[in-house]
């Protein structure tokens, strides 16, 4: 080897200075890896956190329209009910006068048929 102490010394002050640049930026490329990745893992739970409100948010949406239509069926199936059973007390009151008329007009039949004798 025909390197002088100067330029040993030289070589090797350089060597370390460019081995500790070296570490720096290895170590500032990870700080900045894990920084990334930090915020990518924040984006993600931001991200799915959202997601969970608005599943939520879908779900008792669905759920409110569920029971509305519900009671709106039971309102309408009530109401059909009302209905129903007023058409059939009228027409059980419609049956009960003409079954009266009925009875009438056969005992005015048979009290007729009985003067005639």
């Amino acid at each position: 080897c025909n390197l002088s102490i100067q330029q040993w010394n030289h070589f090797r002050n350089e060597e370390r200075q460019r081995r500790l640049d070296n570490a720096s930026q290895l170590e500032a490329n990870r700080l900045a890896k894990i920084l990334h990745d930090s915020q990518q893992r924040h984006y993600f739970i931001t991200d799915k956190t959202m997601h969970t409100t608005l599943l939520r948010t879908q779900q008792k949406a669905a759920i409110t329209i569920q029971r509305a239509y519900k009671d709106w069926k039971k309102k309408l199936q009530s109401k059909r009910m009302q209905t129903e059973e007023y058409i059939h007390l009228k027409s059980q009151k419609e049956n009960w006068a003409a079954r009266q008329i009925q009875i009438a007009w056969r005992s005015h039949c048979r009290h007729r048929d009985f003067l005639a004798r």
